[in-house]
């Protein structure tokens, strides 16, 4: 499509867009949308209105998705837009004298590639508050002009209806329009599922908030009780659904469905609705508990923190008051060498700088972890995620790392000064290993834990 094109009926210049009026019909975007897809896409109703009088076969011309210029405005929630599309092709019809069920209808129950019309797409966009109201009226407009319509599910074995008692207590208007005027609408869901199953899932914000609202699950018992009756592909009626999301003790929900129904409704070959309300009651504990472990866990981990923080920054001042106590001092006669390290030269030396300067990397960064780790575990409520568990983890090994190091510059360092005496700079160099080799020792066999006690929970 023209750029130029592609700009006026986006951003509703009508001047623009008269200049290309003999290119309507030839012009289209790379996913085949006409101008007047696009003019309906962004809410551009004169520019819907010019197309229309000049070029009305545009009206049921559709994409690459299959989807007409009613498919865009409906979901983008434009009623006065679906509205001048609707008679539109009334009056195509009027011309044609095709007389009712003609363009309109067609128009009206065009699907995509998805299998959606254009009330699947309105409904499934009602729950924005700030344009509700915009995609009520949609409703309205698309219901109301074929009311004989039973607006059957989609691919995904949706029906408008279904989609609408999903959203709870925002679709409960969108639901009640659709009782309203359509005259038998088909109310199938996936799975072998009703609307009502879905009602009963989604409806409890309004049932449960002290303030009497109206509900999907009320509107749709008022419609056909003996939806109540109707299970689903695994023999789950309703109330099994509302079951195992509240106990039913005092329950409104459970108290219309049982009288609507009869006592019968509460029986299955497998399930029984007391054996699942006791289990959603479990259900709710074992999650109450593993809430109440994750603050236990939580408070330990802020301890864990501080207590290594304090370690690191212990080794932070022992290294760095190691690297200006240079191990053999410094050259104090004149000449080129004053000040500098009198032991620069030797191996020994130079193991104990490196050595020194990684321990205090660590610590330094173990510190930073331990801070962003203390600051993340107080401003998430006692919330410990798998960030928080990688950082503190990521500290213990800087540590061991930084521990690792400071016996080696300790090492480095005696061997460097007591190099005149090779007997005993190894004879104290065994010593120093000793809790090093003891050291190494208790975290070879916590790693073999650690990994022995993984793989046994992987199996």
């Amino acid at each position: 499509m023209d750029r130029n094109l592609y700009n006026a009926a986006s951003e509703g210049k009508v001047g623009v867009l008269r200049q290309h009026f003999d290119q309507l019909e030839i012009q289209t975007t790379a996913n085949k949308n006409t101008s007047l897809h696009v003019a309906a896409q962004f809410g551009r109703s004169q520019c819907v209105a010019a197309i229309l009088e000049v070029c009305p076969s545009l009206l049921c011309q559709v994409n690459i998705r299959r989807e007409t210029p009613l498919h865009m405005a409906a979901r983008e929630g434009y009623p006065e837009i679906v509205e001048a599309l609707i008679e539109s092709a009334k009056k195509m019809e009027q011309e044609l004298e095709s007389g009712l069920g003609g363009e309109a209808k067609e128009m009206l129950r065009a699907t995509n590639v998805d299998g959606d019309t254009a009330l699947h797409m309105a409904v499934r966009n009602c729950h924005f508050k700030k344009e509700k109201d915009k995609y009520l009226e949609v409703v309205r407009l698309l219901t109301g002009e074929d009311p004989e319509f039973e607006h059957p599910a989609n691919n995904a074995e949706e029906t408008p209806l279904y989609l609408a008692a999903e959203q709870g207590v925002p679709g409960v208007d969108v639901l009640a329009t659709i009782l309203e005027t359509c005259r038998s609408p088909t109310y199938s869901g996936p799975g072998g599922r009703t609307a009502l199953h879905a009602a009963t899932l989604h409806d409890f914000a309004g049932l449960y908030s002290g303030t009497p609202q109206k509900g999907s699950t009320k509107e749709l018992l008022k419609w056909k009780k003996d939806l109540i009756k109707q299970a689903d592909a695994h023999g789950w009626t309703p109330l099994h659904y509302a079951a195992c999301n509240k106990n039913g003790k005092g329950d409104p929900m459970f108290r219309d469905m049982v009288i609507g129904g009869g006592r019968n409704i509460a029986c299955n070959p497998r399930d029984n609705v007391a054996q699942l309300a006791q289990l959603a009651k479990c259900r709710r504990r074992v999650k109450r508990i593993a809430e109440d472990k994750k603050k236990v866990d939580a408070k330990n981990y802020r301890e864990w923190f501080q207590t290594l923080m304090v370690v690191a920054a212990l080794i932070a001042t022992i290294t760095f008051a190691a690297a200006f106590a240079i191990p053999g001092g410094y050259d104090g006669n004149r000449g080129r060498d004053q000040g500098m390290v009198v032991l620069a030269r030797a191996k020994a030396f130079k193991a104990f700088v490196i050595t020194n300067t990684i321990a205090m990397m660590c610590s330094v960064i173990s510190i930073f972890l331990c801070i962003t780790g203390l600051w993340y575990a107080y401003k998430e409520d006692d919330k410990i995620n798998d960030r928080d568990i990688a950082r503190y983890f990521g500290a213990v090994v800087l540590i061991l790392v930084a521990m690792f190091a400071i016996m080696f510059a300790f090492i480095a360092a005696t061997f460097a000064m007591l190099a005149y005496s090779i007997a005993l700079a190894l004879s104290t160099c065994i010593i120093a290993c000793i809790p090093f080799i003891a050291y190494t020792s208790e975290l070879g066999k916590f790693i073999s834990r650690l990994f022995a006690k993984k793989m046994s929970s992987s199996y």
